[in-house]
């Protein structure tokens, strides 16, 4: 039997009640970089932000291509949100 050591550079603590957060950058074609800890799902296929990140980053948030997700909460509700 093989055993492997990993190692990361960081670690993060799961155990708050709000959930996993981690730290992460995101930045645009022009240069503009916004730096946030949201929460993470795990399970989600998007990730979403509100549209004052888009204004940040120098994005329209009413632009882009039409996505619509259901939130595993209530699978009835649908979201209509624009992807970059």
């Amino acid at each position: 039997m093989t055993f492997w050591r990993l190692t990361f550079s960081d670690r993060f603590d799961y155990s708050s009640p709000s959930g996993i957060s981690i730290p992460i950058a995101l930045s645009s074609a022009i240069d503009n970089q916004v730096v946030l800890r949201p929460p993470l799902d795990t399970g989600s296929t998007y990730c979403v932000f509100q549209p004052l990140y888009a204004e940040l980053l120098g994005l329209s948030s009413e632009q882009g291509v039409e996505r619509r997700i259901r939130t595993a909460k209530d699978p009835l509700q649908h979201l209509d949100m624009r992807s970059h």
